[in-house]
């Protein structure tokens, strides 16, 4: 199952800025330590952002990044089957659940990983390029920072590869995936 492209993760952001951003963070409840790869213990997770309040919700490249006012923030990639679920703290919790988040007031924030391959981080707000890379690492983000058709031609007639593969490689574009360039193609007329 492809990953989830960069509509989607704009979707989730929105969502998560109206849900989250000013709530206090009651408990963590880690179920899966192959979900945290940057952390050998789920109290090295969970330390630094039990009490903390989320200031900011951004999207980098697909992750999700929730600032924290402690100077710490929380990275999420949901990877190829992840999603976000916001639901009552007292809802059963299902097996596929491989972080849960509480808030003092709004419930849980749950993250889903039926494939095994989410990655979720908390790291002080000075290592994140560390663990998401900066514009300069990844391809184009057109949402973050759009270019001028000028410059988007220049860039296309750059490379030497069918048109699909270009808007498919993540090195060229961020989020772009099969669905996406399929679309793109089609309301262009190629």
């Amino acid at each position: 199952m492809p990953a989830l492209e960069l509509p989607e993760i704009e979707t989730l952001k929105r969502d998560l800025e109206r849900d989250v951003t000013g709530r206090k963070i009651k408990s963590v409840d880690v179920r899966s330590l192959k979900s945290l790869p940057l952390h050998r213990t789920k109290k090295s997770f969970s330390g630094p952002i039990d009490g903390a309040k989320v200031n900011v919700v951004e999207r980098q490249g697909l992750a999700l990044v929730l600032t924290l006012n402690n100077d710490h923030v929380v990275v999420i990639e949901l990877g190829s089957e992840g999603s976000l679920v916001r639901c009552p703290s007292k809802t059963a919790v299902d097996s596929k659940t491989a972080v849960s988040i509480t808030f003092t007031q709004g419930g849980d924030l749950r993250i889903i990983d039926p494939a095994g391959d989410a990655k979720v981080a908390a790291v002080p707000v000075d290592e994140l390029t560390e663990v998401v890379p900066g514009p300069d690492g990844r391809g184009l983000d057109l949402l973050d920072e759009p270019i001028s058709w000028t410059e988007f031609a220049r860039f296309l007639l750059s490379k030497d590869e069918p048109l699909k593969l270009v808007l498919t490689d993540p090195d060229n574009f961020v989020g772009i995936g099969a669905i996406d360039s399929d679309e793109i193609l089609f309301d262009a007329g190629l």
